[in-house]
């Protein structure tokens, strides 16, 4: 039943990521047909992890009391409509409103799909099951970018709504064959402790204090993918939405790899800590040469490293706080929720950077602010 269950949650994962991977890196050439300034593009990658910052941990409590399933399904329905929202935005600021509603609602999907995980999985078996999900992302990121990228050739837009056919269809498929999987509901929903701040204050005195930290910098690097690079490869190879999407394929392809096969095995061997330090150094390595490629075809290839430092780093996170957390809703949902903390701080810092200073400080800055990630990293036993 679990290995059933765990397929199921597989193609809901899949299918939940592959919606929001064909427009994510259509939006910096969408937004710029407004005429966004590129601090206003950060501002569009921004508005996202923030609602997930705030709502994540609401949304992992809620989970907790009634259930999986349900918050699973008003998340894909209110995506559906979301990505019909993109296509019709007609503005920048219309844009950056669906994107804060889009924000909010898809929080409650990312952080229950992974609570249904550790549901369903022993403690033995946890980093598998993690990196079983996490492949599911990874291979949705492979497929998504190129499709968005081939059908924004019929118009930008289009693929908007190639992505709300996707979350609906998940709908369906999530109403009907995916179970609840929480076998202890809790009896009182104190909906009160599931506030941000007040979850961050809690972790932060916790045990799980360096992971949740250092899992807040390693998403830095969606930060650097999600703004710089587009803009870096639009400047210095001429990269439009099909070629951007192309390299964005080939990094969630190396990812589903790392999580599909190596993972699992990683983490029994070495433990979670030895793996998140690997994946930290990977990062480090790609995001300090990248800006100093000068061959398009190399640029993308540098990247897959950066690809598989979070395809190590990820899963073994959510493995580690399952393992060391009662209530597995709200703790996935606190990390989730640290996690679009740097997402949203890393794409304005960067964008602010990057129009300043150039591609090659910022790649390199943040190069140094992973560095410190890996020097907390050693602090988890």
């Amino acid at each position: 039943m679990p290995s059933r269950i765990l397929t199921l949650l597989f193609v809901t994962n899949f299918t939940l990521i592959l919606g929001f991977s064909i427009v994510f890196p259509l939006l910096p050439f969408y937004a710029r047909e407004f005429g966004a300034t590129i601090f206003e593009i950060s501002l569009i990658f921004a508005a996202f992890p923030l609602m997930q910052f705030i709502f994540s941990p609401l949304w992992g409590k809620v989970s907790d009391n009634v259930g999986r399933k349900p918050i699973m399904l008003i998340s894909l329905f209110g995506s559906a409509i979301s990505f019909i929202l993109y296509g019709f935005a007609g503005s920048y600021l219309n844009l950056l409103m669906v994107r804060i509603i889009h924000g909010i609602v898809s929080s409650a999907g990312f952080a229950t799909v992974h609570a249904a995980g550790a549901d369903i999985s022993t403690k033995e078996d946890r980093a598998k099951t993690m990196a079983t999900i996490g492949a599911a992302f990874s291979l949705a990121i492979a497929f998504g970018p190129a499709i968005g990228g081939i059908f924004s050739s019929i118009s930008i837009q289009f693929p908007f709504f190639i992505s709300a056919v996707v979350a609906f269809i998940n709908l369906i498929f999530v109403y009907k064959f995916v179970p609840e999987t929480i076998k202890e509901k809790t009896k009182k929903l104190e909906i009160f402790k599931g506030f941000v701040l007040l979850r961050v204050h809690s972790a932060l005195k916790s045990n799980l204090t360096s992971v949740y930290l250092m899992s807040s910098v390693s998403y830095l690097s969606f930060a650097i993918v999600g703004v710089a690079y587009p803009l870096f490869a639009l400047s210095k190879f001429d990269f439009g939405p099909v070629e951007v999407g192309f390299v964005f394929a080939g990094l969630g392809f190396s990812a589903a790899i790392t999580q599909g096969f190596f993972v699992g095995r990683a983490t029994e061997k070495f433990g979670e800590a030895k793996v998140i330090r690997t994946g930290l150094i990977f990062m480090m390595v790609s995001l300090g040469a990248v800006s100093f490629v000068i061959n398009p075809i190399l640029s993308g290839g540098v990247l897959i490293f950066m690809s598989i430092g979070t395809a190590l780093i990820n899963p073994s996170v959510n493995s580690y706080i399952s393992k060391h957390s009662k209530e597995q809703g709200v703790a996935l949902g606190t990390v989730n929720s640290f996690g679009s903390l740097s997402r949203f701080i890393g794409p304005l810092v960067v964008g602010t950077v990057y129009q300043i200073y150039g591609p090659t400080t910022t790649f390199l800055a943040t190069t140094v602010v992973i560095g410190i990630g890996y020097l907390i990293s050693l602090k988890i036993k």
